[in-house]
């Protein structure tokens, strides 16, 4: 049988990546190695740090300044 997409793993970002590429038309084939997904418990964070940072010219390196608002 022939795939225009195979995913390996059905984490947040694989299951997300075989269901738009299927939604497009495109025959795909998700591998993952549990038998159920739904009991996978995963991790997926991103921590964004927004500040202001000042350049010192004696260390020269970036320190921070200050917090946006």
């Amino acid at each position: 049988m022939k795939y225009d997409l195979i995913v390996a793993g059905g984490g947040p970002a694989g299951l997300m990546a075989a269901k738009t590429a299927a939604e497009d038309g495109l025959k795909v084939l998700l591998l993952e190695r549990k038998k159920e997904i739904a009991r996978i418990t995963r991790d997926c964070a991103q921590i964004f740090y927004i500040g202001v940072l000042s350049f010192d010219r004696q260390t020269r390196q970036l320190k921070p300044y200050g917090r946006l608002r």
